[in-house]
């Protein structure tokens, strides 16, 4: 519900540049934010949505690293996208390599940090 209401209230704010290395800028840091933020809120184990559970869930339960799931995970859910006639871009190949590994490191740093 929450996140709804953000992407309604924030959906009509986008700023695109003439500058391309300002979309690019502005791209990184929504995709790093995101990720940052999906790190927090997964190591803080307050519950976690659908998709983060799965990623930590096979992650925990296999011995496998948190980042590799979740570039798997999103690329499985890319290509079954596509699949069913979506498109995809540059955004959505920076969101599959860098989200993953921006959510375990934060995750990992955040539980130390904060002794969770």
């Amino acid at each position: 519900m929450i996140y709804s209401f953000c992407v309604d209230l924030f959906a009509n704010t986008h700023v695109y540049s003439i500058h391309v290395w300002v979309n690019a800028l502005i791209m990184l840091l929504g995709v790093l934010l995101f990720a940052v933020g999906t790190g927090f809120y997964a190591a803080a184990s307050l519950g976690r949505g659908s998709y983060e559970a799965l990623t930590f869930s096979l992650a925990e339960k296999n011995g496998w690293q948190v980042k590799t799931v979740r570039m798997i995970l999103d690329l499985v859910m890319v290509v079954a996208g596509v699949l069913l006639g979506g498109k995809f871009g540059v955004c959505t190949i920076v969101t599959i390599l860098i989200s993953g590994p921006m959510i375990q490191f934060t995750a990992v740093k955040a539980k130390k940090l904060f002794k969770i």
